[in-house]
């Protein structure tokens, strides 16, 4: 079965490609699942207005009644943001999902596949997961360390989701050859506060650098894998540590206690934050969603032009 059987294009997203313009996939999970209706909806097209007004085409993957779609247009975000689905499409489940002809938002590692056949190179999403806290026991490594790894796409992202443990993380990332680049940062953390200690592999500030170097790897020397560009927030709407410390501690206590497991975990610290800060976790995931697209967007735009530069001189 050929991909163009069971994939689709948007209107948009059809003629930048025809017209060689720089597109930018989007993670649909996190708008379109953990936002509640209609908001959902609002956030999705801002950050698609932000991707446009940085001079780049968006291109939301999700999948609507069995089919992907790369792009989406009003009516099959509405699909999407409504869908029963309680939880979104990941990797494994997405072969499932097409057969069964769902509708869903899909997470980061689906989303970086999907992406990467359909030929985009720059995905954006608010934070990547890893290896989770107490992984040595539970085995919870989250499987866009794998899609990263198996993959030519710069995801750009604002850090690291709540649950995971970022040390052990950037020691898999580094087994996988996942490098980390910081894009007027040094150093990478959890999405919600600001912690200097992890450092990125390389810092850099200038974009048409960094296009430089994923043209280097995916096309000179031929370097399977993928880029995570790493962007920071304002560290004054950011939480303390160790607030941040004592909800992930607490959350796996209580899931420990409920035996509650898998995705479900990641699930309940998410909604346990939020109902502790009063929705002020929800306003970080959103500002660090706004900051990926227009990072996300400066990046395909560059990295855009150094594709027609090299073309002008073959």
């Amino acid at each position: 079965m050929e991909l163009n059987t069971i994939l689709d294009y948007s209107e948009e997203v059809h003629t930048a490609r025809k017209n060689h313009q720089p597109i930018v996939a989007i993670e649909s999970a996190f708008i379109l699942d953990n936002t509640p209706y209609p908001e959902n909806i609002e956030n999705l097209e801002n950050v698609e207005n932000i991707i446009r007004q940085n001079g780049s085409v968006p291109a939301t993957i999700a999948v609507v009644a069995g089919r992907i779609k790369v792009g989406l247009d009003s009516e099959q975000i509405k699909k999407v943001a409504i869908s029963k689905r309680k939880m979104s499409i990941n990797k494994k489940d997405l072969p499932f999902s097409i057969s069964k002809k769902e509708t869903g938002g899909l997470t980061v590692a689906s989303t970086i596949t999907i992406a990467n056949l359909a030929g985009i190179q720059v995905c954006i999403a608010n934070g990547i997961n890893g290896v989770n806290h107490e992984a040595q026991i539970t085995m919870d490594i989250s499987e866009d360390i794998q899609a990263l790894a198996q993959n030519e796409v710069a995801v750009v992202v604002s850090g690291t989701k709540l649950l995971t443990d970022i040390d052990l993380t950037l020691e898999y990332l580094e087994t996988n050859g996942v490098p980390i680049i910081g894009y007027n940062t040094t150093f990478i953390s959890s999405l919600y506060t600001q912690n200097e200690k992890n450092q990125v592999d390389y810092s850099i500030s200038d974009p048409y650098k960094i296009a430089t170097i994923m043209n280097n790897q995916w096309n000179t020397l031929k370097v399977p894998g993928s880029i995570i560009i790493c962007t920071s927030l304002n560290d004054k709407m950011l939480l303390g540590n160790d607030f941040i410390d004592s909800i992930i501690q607490s959350s796996l206590a209580d899931t420990r206690k409920k035996s509650i497991k898998g995705r479900k975990v990641d699930a309940y610290a998410i909604n346990k934050i939020r109902k502790m800060t009063n929705g002020v976790s929800l306003n970080i995931e959103i500002e660090a969603m706004n900051k990926s697209a227009v990072t996300g967007s400066i990046i395909a735009r560059h990295f855009n032009l150094l594709k027609k530069e090299q073309k002008i001189k073959s």
